[in-house]
Order: structure tokens, then sequence, then C-alpha cells
């Protein structure tokens, strides 16, 4: 009995690291006279796309250690980072921060298409998706270069455990 009990539990034991997405409370940086936290990012409804868009990929430095860092490293939630670390077991499953796949003008602006881009308003997200993700552009599909956004990330790969009597 002991023996199918973890056969069914041990496979959620693995995948609770990559469940725990979430943004470090600690972490503070300086934007001139302003103090910035993860909370920032996304405390906005109305700024938020822009905020992350913004601080995301920025090196910062922590006010309390002095040690430099990307945003996004301690942000992961806010900055929908969660997953970039694969552990090397080769499921990385961060968005490609430079990949762009066209641009266009929208309101006097251009506007540059990226992974980003297909996610930054919440009301047409699953219409990008849906659009984008399965194209090829540039030499390759979206959805290889932004898994994250495009929801085609692979979860660790979990040995089935062998039962014993």
């Amino acid at each position: 009995m002991k023996a199918f009990l973890i056969f069914l539990v041990a496979p959620l034991f693995v995948a609770l690291p990559t469940l725990a997405c979430k943004d470090d409370t600690k972490v503070k940086w300086k934007n001139g006279e302003f103090t910035l936290s993860c909370a920032f990012l996304t405390n906005n409804s109305d700024k938020k796309a822009q905020r992350t868009n913004n601080w995301c990929n920025k090196k910062v430095k922590d006010i309390k250690t002095k040690d430099q860092f990307v945003v996004k490293k301690k942000c992961k939630k806010a900055c929908k980072n969660c997953g970039s670390d694969d552990g090397g077991n080769g499921n990385d499953c961060t968005d490609n921060p430079h990949y762009t796949f066209g641009t266009y003008t929208y309101e006097g602006k251009r506007i540059t298409r990226t992974c980003h881009w297909i996610s930054s308003v919440d009301e047409i997200a699953k219409q990008r998706r849906n659009n984008w993700c399965n194209r090829v552009m540039n030499g390759v599909k979206v959805k290889k270069e932004c898994p994250a956004t495009c929801f085609v990330c692979k979860g660790p790969e979990v040995d089935s455990p062998v039962m014993t009597e």
C-alpha cells in the first residue's frame, strides 16, 4: 500500500518547484528619488504592461545588499518569468527577449512585435496567441521563440517510480 501511495504522490513533489512562482518581496531598487519593488510593477492595472515592459529586463541595484540584478530574476511573477531556470534539464521556458517579428504603426507610433507584445493587452492576448504563435516569422515559428507567452512549455520530465512489494 505504501509503494502505491508513493507512486501517486511522487510526481507532485517533483512538480512543486515549478509551481512556486512568486516575486521576491524583500528586493527594492531606486529610480531617482523613488523606491521601487516588484509590487510596483503590477499594482496599477492601467500601467502594468508599460511598467513590466520598461523594467523587467533592466539591471538595477538592490538598496540593502547593493547587489546588481536583472528585475525579472527577482520579480518572476510580475515579469512572467516563471520556469526560466530549467535546472539543466533542457526544459527552459523563457521567451527570447531579443526576438522580433515585424512592425506596424498604431496611432502614429511604430510598434515592434515581440513575445511581450502578444500578451501585453489582456483583452486581445488570446486572439494574438491564436493569430501569431503558429506562424513562421524570420524563419522560425513564433512559439519556438516565445514558449512561455504561447503556452507551449514542457514540464520537467519525471521518471515514473517503480512499484516494489
